[in-house]
């Protein structure tokens, strides 16, 4: 998470964690993955890689750490 950190200009700490915990969870829905996923597949864009389950499990991490 300390890389995490540097590129917000912050420093890492448990705080922080929680910022970027309750950002993830804001701005992570399937919803909206999914919406992109059948834009894509109406315009004939290549499938991309479904990324919610390695933002769940880092939510999850940033949870467990702070």
């Amino acid at each position: 998470m300390p890389l995490f950190a540097a590129a917000a200009g912050k420093e890492d700490s448990p705080d922080y964690r929680r910022e970027l915990a309750k950002q993830l969870v804001r701005f992570s829905d399937r919803r909206v993955e999914r919406y992109w996923q059948l834009i894509g597949l109406i315009n004939g864009w290549p499938a991309q890689p479904s990324l919610m389950p390695p933002y769940e499990w880092f939510m999850a991490a940033l949870d467990a750490s702070s």
